[in-house]
């Protein structure tokens, strides 16, 4: 117990210097496990298609309370630069200077109702365009095993609402999240439904 008591001590005079410093950032209370997941996640997807600049986000689970997030204004694909902040689950809290974004408020609520242990927006135009043309994905039984099991179309007031969140939800104003264990994972999920949206498209 003292050992726990000792932990949480140290992480709340940890993120109570980091509030005091003048770029308010989290890279020193993160550990560096998860600094290279999201470095590494990064560099591995930033020039994908459906990674757009402005629209862009990504975040991991911190702790039972805290995620942290990579989000639109906090990151230069082209420069390789990148600040994390840190944000609270139960509530808007952030350490960073302006509030959560739109979608980092739909990570929010990813992990207050799943397991999830990461999440991405993203926009790949393929899932734009089959929902647009309403092409019955759940028919088209050539596509790779599992890439729509999971999946939904919601708005953003029925995201908010929802005591369960699928793994993949879109809605038109928002975009695609998709969240899993890990980045790696979600990543490779996010893949499966770009190829399996363009099989679809093809035989739409």
């Amino acid at each position: 117990m003292k050992k726990v008591n000792k932990f949480f001590v140290d992480y709340v005079n940890k993120v109570s210097s980091v509030t005091t410093r003048k770029q308010k950032t989290v890279n020193s209370v993160l550990s560096r496990n998860l600094q290279k997941e999201v470095k590494e996640s990064l560099n591995a997807i930033a020039f994908r298609d459906y990674v757009i600049r402005d629209y862009f986000e990504m975040s991991v689970r911190q702790s039972a309370g805290h995620f942290a997030a990579l989000e639109k204004t906090s990151w230069n694909q082209f420069l390789g630069q990148h600040r994390l902040d840190l944000f609270s689950i139960q509530s808007d809290w952030s350490l960073g200077k302006s509030s959560a974004s739109e979608n980092l408020a739909i990570h929010r609520r990813v992990y207050q109702v799943t397991s999830a242990g990461a999440a991405i927006t993203c926009h790949p135009v393929e899932i734009y365009s089959i929902i647009y043309r309403k092409i019955n994905w759940q028919v088209l039984d050539f596509l790779p095993g599992g890439a729509f099991e999971d999946f939904a179309v919601m708005t953003r007031a029925e995201i908010e609402a929802a005591d369960s969140i699928p793994k993949a939800v879109f809605s038109f104003s928002h975009g695609l999240t998709v969240w899993g264990d890990d980045l790696f994972s979600v990543v490779n999920d996010i893949d499966k439904l770009v190829f399996s949206s363009k099989l679809a498209l093809l035989k739409g």
